[in-house]
């Protein structure tokens, strides 16, 4: 009863507060019913270098300024520090989401640190994550040239930009005010698969490495550098294993994070035994031959993310599923079957599971 009170005093007081401010509050609230969740909202608006901390009743409780807009992430730390990125104009790596700035405010919106990763060669992009050991992730986009990827077995029907990207995460550990020491490192270049020319690298065949990425499997981009676009990285620490999400491909990977760098380079080693190869896949059968377009449940995805523990479906990844040509969106959660925690099903025939969200 007292917790339903609480809740009735919080919504009459937003209400009152909008009908009396008369529509002053800009960031307003046009919903916020007893059944919301009692919590904040922290909002960077792309195209400004401001991010706000919105209560439920959308007034700003809260406030930092940057002087660059937003990379496409924003994290509140558990003691109140800010970890953003920040976008830097790079003429080699023309995507939205493109970042190169990470920054590190602190409540009073004193910058205590702040990194900058772009070059001609290579740029931090969408999304970082605050690993509990104080340490970063990132997501990197690096060139691969033409002869590398041909080397590495693209068709060259697929080079039709003279290059392709590369995604790679680093895990960066910061010190001083703006330096930070590159403590892990993973790269797609390094699992891949190719059925396109025996006499290149990578030469398998596809549906028997579903642990591998197919290089020459273009999933509506015309081939362009851009091929993957991956958008978001989280983090298990139960597990200690990565999810990244490829909006271009319309799946999602698993990854292990306790290899060293060398293993991660390999299909050998970790705590799962499969060094930097994909641990589980999801969303698009047809990217490693166990499917259709019919079988394919991921359109243009963002941000999945294991459901963290005390809520609903904890331990779950649910899934901003943007939908794409299938024409709307939905938010989707998944349990991906395992045999013990971390390690995941595969079915010989049918790939990875569930079938559907």
């Amino acid at each position: 009863k007292k917790e339903k009170m609480r809740k009735l005093i919080l919504f009459l007081c937003c209400f009152l507060t909008t009908t009396l401010m008369l529509g002053q509050n800009t960031v307003g609230t046009l919903k916020n019913d007893l059944g919301s969740y009692d919590a904040y909202t922290l909002l960077s608006p792309i195209n400004s270098t401001e991010t706000y901390l919105l209560n439920n009743c959308g007034q700003v409780v809260h406030q930092w300024t940057s002087t660059y807009t937003p990379g496409a992430s924003v994290y509140l730390l558990e003691n109140g520090n800010l970890l953003r990125t920040g976008k830097i104009a790079n003429n080699n790596f023309q995507f939205g989401g493109v970042g190169g700035k990470i920054e590190l405010f602190d409540w009073d919106n004193n910058l205590i640190w702040e990194y900058t990763y772009t070059d001609s060669t290579y740029t931090q992009h969408h999304d970082i994550y605050p690993l509990p050991n104080g340490n970063i992730l990132m997501i990197v986009a690096t060139v691969m040239t033409e002869a590398e990827a041909l080397q590495a077995g693209r068709n060259p029907a697929n080079l039709t930009q003279g290059e392709v990207f590369n995604e790679q995460i680093l895990e960066i550990q910061p010190f001083g005010t703006n330096q930070a020491n590159v403590v892990w490192e993973w790269n797609i270049k390094d699992h891949l698969v190719q059925d396109f020319d025996a006499t290149k690298d990578n030469f398998g065949v596809v549906a028997d490495n579903p642990n591998r990425l197919d290089f020459n499997y273009i999933n509506a981009t015309n081939a362009t550098a851009n091929w993957l676009h991956c958008n978001s990285l989280q983090y298990n620490p139960a597990l200690d294993q990565l999810v990244l999400s490829s909006r271009i491909m319309s799946e999602i990977y698993i990854i292990d994070h306790s290899t060293t760098t060398a293993e991660a380079a390999t299909s050998t080693g970790g705590t799962y035994g499969k060094g930097g190869d994909f641990l589980y896949r999801w969303g698009n059968k047809a990217a490693y031959d166990k499917g259709t377009s019919s079988n394919q449940t991921l359109f243009g995805q963002h941000y999945p993310h294991w459901i963290a523990d005390g809520l609903t479906d904890a331990g779950k990844i649910m899934i901003f599923n943007n939908g794409g040509a299938r024409a709307y969106s939905s938010i989707d959660i998944i349990d991906p079957m395992v045999t013990t925690p971390g390690n995941y099903t595969y079915d010989n025939v049918n790939g990875y599971g569930p079938t559907n969200a």
